[in-house]
């Protein structure tokens, strides 16, 4: 029987149980955490009791724990599901696009991914947009936001050969002029 241990050598994942927690195969994956990059981790949840993990920028994720959490805990005990008012609400908080934040990462995903597009095109004012907190506020683009094939802004705008966008990235002080693409190249190789 192949199986999957944890540290002290406890069987995480069996082959009979493995299907249940991938759901379909398109939607989950199973990750070694010695293989998840260190900018990916602050968006994984680990089910301690299951030993599930959980992409919180994956929408199909943050359903699927969701329904865990609401089975679990019911939507009154559960500050996760229910919000941080101390469980009295009767109804989980949603926003216009589901769960609050499942439509937060949404729309997170959505700014990274055009901060990328602008970069890649050359639109110097929509990248300097998605930079700026004043205008996005959360929805701020991350910096380091990776796109195709591991590639960053830095990446594409060099690639496209964006002067303008290089400068402007290279100005940013927590830019990350070594990140790797999935060909092992830096940006500015």
């Amino acid at each position: 029987m192949n199986a999957t241990r944890n540290l002290e050598g406890e069987i995480l994942m069996t082959d009979e149980n493995i299907a249940d927690f991938l759901g379909d195969e398109k939607n989950y994956l199973m990750v070694d955490m010695g293989q998840i990059d260190e900018e990916d981790m602050p968006f994984m949840i680990i089910d301690k009791d299951t030993g599930k993990m959980y992409d919180m920028r994956n929408d199909r994720h943050v359903e699927r724990l969701t329904d865990v959490a609401t089975t679990r805990f019911g939507t009154q005990q559960s500050p996760a599901v229910a919000g941080f008012g101390g469980g009295d609400e009767k109804e989980p908080r949603k926003s216009a696009k589901g769960t609050a934040w499942s439509g937060w990462w949404r729309e997170k995903k959505k700014s990274n991914q055009e901060y990328l597009w602008a970069a890649e095109v050359g639109d110097l004012g929509k990248l300097k947009k998605h930079l700026s907190k004043d205008e996005m506020k959360d929805m701020v683009a991350d910096l380091n936001a990776k796109g195709l094939d591991q590639w960053s802004a830095l990446h594409f705008a060099c690639d496209s050969g964006h002067l303008q966008i290089v400068q402007e990235l290279l100005k940013q002080p927590k830019i990350d002029v070594e990140a790797l693409s999935t060909m092992d190249r830096t940006p500015l190789h």
